[in-house]
């Protein structure tokens, strides 16, 4: 315990059983020692407080990546399209965003641009217009969504690729390893963009770290059974 705070409850307790004069003076000396400390926890709350409202102030540079592959169901896919759109939503003006889509093609569906009502709009609506395509190539979708960010990318921005995925599809096209997932985000760490998986089960396997095969080894051990 800290000498100022023990000398202080020795000096109130005194002088709350015996009323002594001579605890008085150190009592006071105290109390004003146990202000000063009081004002620097004070003031330290305060400085944390300015950081966070720094953090939230940050405006965001979005690229939102949706997997629309067979191994998506069609409740979880629909999910997964309502989820995306209150996203956009929650943008506000001066904000940037980006639309990707992946299946077994990888398409930019919007490029990335300012956050306006119309933008926003269009974007909603193109996401109630996806259709589910065939295999999973996510490794080129987190990949393009990242070219996207990389437009605007600036570190006083809030640099994010937010992927909508629920696949539990074994047929992926491209890398698809969770050594491979963990280097793309080593590396986009380091240019200050983060991957944020959210999903309504679960992220893709290759984040769980389930190795799922290629489409090619899929098939070559089909054909061994």
């Amino acid at each position: 315990m800290n000498a100022k705070i023990k000398m202080s409850l020795a000096a109130l307790i005194a002088v709350m059983l015996f009323g002594g004069v001579a605890f008085a003076e150190e009592a006071k000396v105290d109390e004003a020692a146990n202000k000063e400390v009081l004002s620097q926890v004070s003031s330290e709350k305060g400085k944390n407080k300015k950081v966070r409202a720094k953090g939230e102030s940050r405006k965001r540079n979005l690229a939102i990546v949706i997997d629309r592959s067979s191994g998506v169901n069609a409740r979880r896919f629909q999910q997964i399209k309502t989820r995306a759109k209150e996203r956009i939503e929650k943008l506000t003006a001066e904000e940037i965003v980006s639309l990707v889509a992946f299946g077994e093609q990888v398409e930019v569906l919007a490029p990335a641009r300012m956050v306006t009502e119309e933008v926003k709009k269009e974007l909603i609506e193109k996401i109630d217009a996806l259709k589910k395509d065939k295999s999973a190539a996510t490794f080129a979708g987190v990949s393009k969504g990242a070219d996207e960010i990389r437009k605007n990318a600036d570190k006083k921005l809030d640099n994010r690729i937010v992927v909508f995925s629920a696949s539990n599809a074994e047929d992926v096209v491209g890398p698809s390893s969770e050594d491979t997932f963990e280097r793309l985000e080593a590396a986009l760490k380091k240019e200050q963009i983060s991957i944020v998986g959210l999903s309504t089960k679960a992220e893709h396997p290759a984040r769980k770290g389930k190795r799922p095969m290629g489409r090619r080894e899929g098939r070559a051990k089909n054909r061994a059974k």
